[in-house]
């Protein structure tokens, strides 16, 4: 429990370019481990975001 807790408070003082560096790699991450791109999207959804809230727009 003390890793997820130090895991949580380091990405509460991440910066925002680190935070989407992170999120990217989670992204990718996910898809590598056989997540689909619809569940990852519906997932961020819960959250008010989007792909491309973390890739981009374009």
């Amino acid at each position: 429990m003390k890793d997820y807790e130090q895991r949580e408070r380091d990405l509460a003082n991440m910066g925002h370019k680190d935070l989407i560096r992170f999120m990217r790699h989670a992204y990718n991450w996910l898809l590598d481990d056989g997540m689909s791109e619809s569940e990852l999207e519906a997932s961020l959804a819960k959250f008010g975001l989007c792909k491309e809230d973390i890739f981009g727009r374009g």
